[in-house]
């Protein structure tokens, strides 16, 4: 038998947010839980869906630690599974003050860095060896 998981997606107004709540769903031991800094978005309507609440507004870094720290404490989260990039980004750079759930896995700050940038990215494979398409680099418009 296996045990219920909660689960928290802090970036419920992500692109791919209704997408992975259906996948998930797919698993009934699994309960989620959405934030989302917009009032209206699909996933807020899906009845795989145990709730859906907003950061205050303005939300500041702090304030959306904040709000997903008092998320994890409400629900009893297991694991916080950001999306997109800019909430990857968030928890990469602040996951020490995310209270006891589990994140997922995520990468150091600085190679998550290099990983969004294509540029560093290209040059960071070339440096290690890794099979690169040939690219060439416009530096402006003239």
């Amino acid at each position: 038998m296996t045990n219920n998981l909660n689960i928290l997606i802090p970036d419920g107004d992500s692109t791919w947010a209704l997408n992975v709540v259906n996948c998930l769903s797919l698993h009934k031991h699994l309960k989620l839980f959405v934030l989302s800094d917009t009032k209206q978005t699909a996933v807020k309507y899906s009845r795989f869906v145990r709730s859906y609440e907003r950061y205050p507004s303005p939300c500041s870094v702090d304030n959306r630690i904040v709000k997903i720290n008092s998320q994890i404490e409400k629900h009893q989260i297991d694991i916080v599974l950001p999306i997109g990039e800019p909430e990857i980004g968030l928890l990469t750079e602040y996951k020490s003050k995310i209270l006891h759930a589990k994140v997922v896995l995520l990468p150091e700050l600085e190679m998550f860095k290099t990983g969004i940038n294509k540029y560093t990215l290209f040059e960071f494979s070339k440096t290690h060896g890794l099979s690169v398409p040939s690219s060439c680099f416009i530096e402006s418009k003239d």
